[in-house]
C-alpha cells in the first residue's frame, strides 16, 4: 500500500490508498475510486483531503469492476470541495447500458436553515477524543437517537460481504463464505429498518456529522511490511462511521478539519438524505472554509 504523504511510517488506509497519496502529495488534484466500505473516504480523512461518495445509484459505473452490488459507488478523491464538484457534475448520470444509474431531481438547500445533527450513542467512540472534538468544534451539532446502530454494521458486513468483488478482494474476505442466504435476507431487513429510522431523523435534521474515521493515520508495524497484516482492531476503528453511506446507500463527504497533537490530519464527515448531494456540496465548502488546515505538499 502506498505512504501517507504526512508520515512515511503510517497507513493510507484503503482501499484507494494510491489514489489518495497522490491527492495529498500534490502530484495531482483529482482520482477516482470506489467506494464500498469507506474506501475512499478512509483514505482522504487519513491523507486530509476530500474524498465524496454519492447518493447509490447517482453516478456512472460502466467500467468498474464491481458495479452489480448494492453498496459500492464510484467516487472522487480530491484536494478541495470545489473540485468533488467538478468532478461529480462530470460522472452523475447514466449510459444507456449502465442499469444501476438513476437521474433524480437535483436538492438544493438554503445554507441559512441548515440543522445537522450527531449520532448521540457513537459521536465519541473513538481511539482518542480529540478527533471527535475536533469535528464537534467545528459545527454545532444537534444530538439524533437512532435505535439498531450495531445492527447496521452487521448488516453492512454481510451485504458487502455476499456481494461481487474483484479476485483479490474475495482473497482477502474469505471468510465471508460463511454467511448464509438467511444471514443475507436478514441483513436487508436491518438495512431497511435502519433507512427508515435515518428518514425519520432526517425530517429533523439536514445532515448527519461524524467522524470519518475513529482513529487517525496508525502506525505501519515492521513486520507487515514483509507479509502484510490483518488487524481487525484498527480496521473497527477505521470503519465506524462510515457504514451508512453505504448499507443505506446515503451520500457523504469527508472534509479535513484538523490534526491531531502528532499532526496527523482529522477528517469530519456529512451525510446527507438520499439525491442531496447539491446541498451536501455547499455545506461542505462552508465547512472547509472555515476549518480547512494548511495543505501539506511534500513532492520531494
Amino acid at each position: 500500500t502506498a505512504r501517507n504523504p504526512h508520515s512515511v511510517d503510517r497507513y493510507t488506509g484503503g482501499s484507494s490508498s494510491g489514489p489518495a497519496a497522490l491527492v495529498s502529495s500534490g502530484l495531482c488534484s483529482v482520482a477516482i475510486g470506489t467506494d464500498g466500505g469507506g474506501s475512499v473516504r478512509i483514505p482522504s480523512a487519513l491523507c486530509g483531503i476530500v474524498g465524496f461518495k454519492t447518493t447509490y445509484g447517482r453516478t456512472d459505473m460502466t467500467g468498474v469492476l464491481c458495479d452489480s452490488g448494492t453498496v459500492e459507488v464510484a467516487s472522487p478523491l480530491t484536494s478541495s470541495v470545489e473540485d468533488a464538484m467538478l468532478v461529480y457534475f462530470a460522472i452523475a448520470g447514466s449510459r444507456p447500458m449502465d442499469k444501476l444509474t438513476l437521474r433524480p431531481v437535483p436538492n438544493l438547500l438554503s445554507l441559512g436553515s441548515v440543522k445537522i445533527g450527531k449520532y448521540t450513542e457513537w459521536f465519541h467512540d473513538v481511539s482518542d477524543r480529540e478527533i471527535s472534538s475536533t469535528c464537534e468544534d467545528a459545527l454545532k451539532l444537534l444530538e439524533i437517537i437512532l435505535p439498531e446502530l450495531e445492527e447496521m454494521r452487521t448488516a453492512h458486513v454481510v451485504s458487502i460481504g455476499s456481494e461481487e468483488f474483484t479476485l483479490d478482494t474475495r482473497t482477502s474476505l474469505a471468510l465471508f463464505g460463511s454467511f448464509s442466504s438467511t444471514d443475507y435476507v436478514a441483513s436487508q431487513c436491518i438495512r431497511r429498518r435502519i433507512m427508515h429510522y435515518h428518514m425519520e431523523a432526517f425530517k429533523k435534521v439536514d445532515f448527519i456529522a461524524t467522524p470519518t474515521t475513529g482513529m487517525t493515520a496508525p502506525k505501519i508495524p515492521p513486520s507487515a511490511l514483509k507479509s502484510g497484516e490483518s488487524d481487525y482492531v484498527v480496521s473497527a476503528y477505521l470503519m465506524r462511521f462510515i457504514i451508512a453511506g453505504n448499507l443505506l446507500g446515503l451520500p457523504a463527504i469527508t472534509v479535513p478539519v484538523g490534526h491531531d497533537k502528532q499532526g496527523l490530519p482529522i477528517g469530519l464527515q456529512l451525510i446527507g438524505r438520499p439525491w442531496g448531494e447539491a446541498s451536501l456540496l455547499r455545506v461542505a465548502s462552508a465547512v472547509e472554509e472555515l476549518n480547512r488546515p494548511s495543505t501539506f505538499y511534500d513532492i520531494l
